[in-house]
């Protein structure tokens, strides 16, 4: 009778621990990112394009999600370190440092991101060709974008944190263009001083994790395709452009 006691025990313990719910641990910079999500307040917890998507998934595979919001450099060092678990919104081209790669594994693709070159018109002649900014000093969210406009590499004069933060350096002319989602753009109230191309570029984002998780990438895949065949990404996304003003608040 003991091994079959044993072996029962051991079986409901195994049971247990698979009814647990999976927490894991979301790395997100610590500036609101609108549409794709924005940082809790006293009043509001965190929302946005993002936390929907994930919230969506971990009802259907019972999983908790406990956002962190840090600098990017840091969430890139937590991803690494197995400090961190989960990295929405990243095209697997971003995540090539040493040791990344290997610290990695990626979903299938939540959607596909359309980006335009903003400028500022008084810079440059109305509808500019592409190769009109070749040479033009550029700059760029960190960690988000790995666009050249050619072959030959081209210095990144200033890599800063915040979309916000590119409309403003934009203005002040101290860059001449930089690349936007155009969710982001479109979301953004727009000094009319700015202008954008049509897009140039385009990447797919996807769910990020440590690979740690790997076992989790089929069950994630599963109700990525179930969101995509149904349109509700793109539906997430319309609802916070139809309610633009008050998101921001």
């Amino acid at each position: 009778m003991r091994p079959v006691t044993l072996l029962a025990v051991l079986s409901v313990l195994i049971s247990s621990q698979a009814c647990e719910a999976v927490t894991l641990k979301v790395g997100l910079i610590d500036h609101d990112r609108p549409p794709y999500f924005w940082l809790p307040t006293s009043d509001n917890p965190p929302r946005g394009a993002y936390i929907d998507i994930l919230e969506y998934i971990g009802q259907r595979l019972d999983i908790e999600f406990e956002y962190q919001f840090l600098p990017q450099a840091r969430i890139r060092h937590y991803m690494k370190n197995q400090r961190l678990d989960l990295e929405p919104g990243i095209d697997s081209g971003w995540r090539t440092e040493p040791g990344e790669r290997e610290a990695s594994v990626y979903t299938l693709p939540l959607f596909r991101s359309e980006e335009v070159i903003v400028y500022n018109r008084s810079r440059f002649s109305p509808q500019p060709e592409i190769d009109t900014f070749v040479g033009a000093r550029p700059c760029k969210v960190l960690g988000f974008n790995n666009f050249e406009l050619s072959n030959d590499r081209l210095e990144i004069e200033r890599e800063l944190l915040t979309e916000a933060q590119l409309f403003e350096m934009l203005l002040k002319g101290r860059c001449d263009y930089a690349l936007f989602p155009t969710d982001v753009f479109s979301f953004a109230r727009i000094d009319e001083r700015l202008a954008a191309t049509l897009p140039v570029a385009s990447y797919d984002l996807r769910i990020r994790l440590s690979r740690q998780y790997a076992y989790l990438v089929p069950d994630f895949n599963r109700v990525i395709n179930e969101l995509r065949g149904s349109n509700q990404i793109r539906v997430i996304f319309e609802k916070y452009q139809r309610n633009k003003s008050s998101a921001e608040n």
